[in-house]
C-alpha cells in the first residue's frame, strides 16, 4: 500500500498520490491546468483503478508473488479470468494509444504514470499484451524517460 507523508500529511492510494505530486510541481504539466484535458487524464486514473489493474493483478498474484512467496502453482482458472479481462480491457487502451502519443493526448500525464507503473512487471508476470501495438509503443516509450528508469527500477518486484 503506498503512503506519502508529506511533512505530517499523509495520503494513501496511489493515484491520489500521483495527483498530489502532480499538483505541486503543475509546471510539469503532468496534470494539465485545463479542466477538459486534466479530466481526460483523471478519467484514465479512474479506469485504471477500477478495471486495469485488478485484470493486471491476477497475472501479478499468480505468476510473481505466488513464487517469491511460496504459494504454490499459478491456478489455471485465474489466469484464464484474467485472460478474459484483459482481452475486453486491453483493446480500450490500445484504442487510445493507437490515436495519440500518450494516453490522454500527446502529452505525458498522471494517466501515463498511473496506467504504465501497472505494467512495469508485465513482462515478469506474462500480462497477455503482446499483440497490442500501441500499448507496446507507449510503454517502449515511457520506459526510456530517465526519470521511469529511476522509478521502475524501483518498483520491479524481485525475481
Amino acid at each position: 500500500m503506498p503512503v506519502l507523508d508529506d511533512d505530517g500529511y499523509v495520503l494513501w492510494e496511489s493515484n491520489a498520490i500521483v495527483q498530489y505530486l502532480a499538483s505541486l510541481k503543475p509546471e510539469s504539466g503532468l496534470l494539465p491546468a485545463d479542466l477538459k484535458a486534466r479530466m481526460a487524464a483523471v478519467k484514465w486514473q479512474f479506469w485504471e483503478t477500477a478495471h486495469f489493474d485488478p485484470g493486471c493483478a491476477i497475472f501479478m498474484f499468480e505468476r510473481v508473488v505466488k513464487p517469491l512467496f511460496g504459494r504454490g502453482e499459478a491456478s489455471e482458472s485465474e489466469i484464464k479470468r484474467g485472460e478474459e479481462m484483459m482481452a475486453r480491457l486491453c483493446p480500450i487502451l490500445d484504442g487510445a494509444l493507437q490515436k495519440t502519443r500518450y494516453v490522454a493526448g500527446d502529452t505525458l500525464t498522471i494517466a501515463d504514470i498511473s496506467l504504465g507503473a501497472t505494467l512495469v512487471a508485465a513482462d515478469q508476470a506474462k500480462m497477455p499484451i503482446e499483440p497490442y501495438r500501441g500499448i507496446q509503443r507507449w510503454r517502449t516509450e515511457l520506459a526510456a524517460l530517465p526519470g521511469w528508469m529511476k522509478a521502475a527500477a524501483l518498483m520491479r518486484p524481485p525475481g
